[in-house]
């Protein structure tokens, strides 16, 4: 029998999925809609290609779950807890190495980013230490989407203080860190710094997805064997779901409309104003989908979701970097100067031959490197088995 925390794959593996079609369409200008030409669309999905970026919302808050279970269902359960080598080992295991490697690769390609040698040295540096998201000219370089790997990993080294508040009272650390955070974001509102990602992408600033995502497993694990016995959860958990959805999808249509109100800054805006909003919506949807009925579990962790969760995190550490090699050197149509201008299915094109490339470097280096690494542990990482299911291990690509 599946576990019902395999729908954290699926939310995982549609997470990278809006990242990568998020960059993919941003940077090719190739539109979710249909008929594709000028005319006006009869289907759009725009709205959510243009709002994929959020898919860095769903990975913290499913990032601090699967980091918080086993802690809760220690508190509920008497399970057994990590140990703090044990932690700092799986997560060092689970990031560095291919981290190191993509950042390794890229700085290297991307050397002609920076003006010389020693500013180049700082980044990787910076970088390497995951202080990177610290400094404006260190944030987005090297590759944009890695200023997700310094929050979390700075995320990491406060989570056995933070899992210690919540074992103690998960709804009151909540509270508190949420209260934090949209203290955080309001300030940045007021002081008129809204219109640049550098202040809002802050670990204070998107504490709160992480401190929900632990919320919910602590829920998760409270309610579940009451849950489990009372015939009528699935058919309700299932409609909560299904509104979750729906509710989810609104607050992105409302998001990719802030971008008409106020051109390039108003997304931002929009996000700092309604990111508590979000976050409950991923805590509505996970909880709810826990406990639905099997069909609509077995969609939502479906084997395309599942097998992109497996590979999600090298995929958001590799695709960004692809995509823009692929652009800049006009992939796949090199003989033409700036196909984009010119040739009107480059776009298709360019998006699946991007992808394709992405997607096998990703595979790759999760099957060569990443998984027998994580084979590879020491006895002293090596927890014995305990009762329930266990989610997937925690994904650093948020996205």
């Amino acid at each position: 029998m599946r576990s019902r925390l395999d729908v954290l794959d699926g939310m995982r593996g549609f997470a990278i999925f809006l990242v990568v079609l998020y960059h993919e369409t941003s940077l090719t200008g190739f539109r979710l809609e249909w008929p594709p030409w000028p005319a006006a669309p009869i289907v759009s999905f725009q709205w959510l290609a243009a709002t994929g970026f959020v898919g860095v919302e769903l990975f913290f808050f499913i990032s601090g779950f699967c980091l918080f279970y086993p802690y809760a269902r220690h508190v509920v359960e008497g399970a057994r807890i990590p140990t703090l080598r044990e932690f700092a080992y799986r997560r060092f295991i689970k990031i560095v190495p291919s981290y190191v490697l993509a950042l390794t690769v890229l700085a290297f390609v991307n050397r002609n980013d920076f003006p010389n040698g020693f500013e180049l040295a700082q980044a990787y540096l910076a970088h390497l230490f995951f202080v990177h998201p610290w400094w404006i000219p260190t944030f987005y370089s090297i590759s944009g989407p890695f200023w997700t790997l310094g929050v979390e990993v700075q995320f990491y080294v406060l989570f056995p203080l933070i899992a210690a508040a919540f074992m103690r009272s998960p709804v009151l650390s909540w509270l508190v860190l949420s209260a934090v955070a949209v203290g955080y974001r309001s300030y940045i509102l007021a002081a008129g710094l809204g219109n640049f990602t550098f202040y809002d992408d802050q670990l204070t600033g998107v504490i709160d997805l992480f401190a929900t995502g632990m919320l919910g497993a602590y829920l998760y694990v409270r309610w579940r064997h009451p849950l489990e016995r009372a015939r009528v959860v699935p058919a309700v958990a299932t409609a909560l779901a299904v509104v979750a959805i729906l509710w989810g999808a609104q607050l992105l249509r409302a998001l990719y409309a802030s971008n008409a109100i106020l051109p390039q800054f108003g997304m931002y805006l929009w996000l700092m104003q309604h990111r508590s909003a979000l976050a409950l919506d991923c805590l509505a949807f996970a909880l709810a989908a826990s406990f639905s009925i099997g069909g609509f579990r077995e969609t939502v962790a479906n084997p395309f979701l599942v097998w992109l969760s497996v590979i999600s995190y090298n995929l958001y550490l590799w695709h960004d970097g692809v995509i823009v090699r692929c652009r800049e050197h006009g992939f796949p149509c090199a003989l033409t100067p700036e196909p984009w201008k010119y040739l009107h299915d480059w776009e298709w094109r360019f998006l699946f031959g991007s992808l394709a490339i992405s997607l096998a470097v990703a595979s790759a280096v999760t099957y060569l490197l990443e998984r027998p690494l994580l084979k590879l542990r020491p006895a002293w990482a090596v927890q014995p088995s305990s009762r329930g299911p266990t989610p997937a291990d925690a994904s650093a690509a948020p996205l």
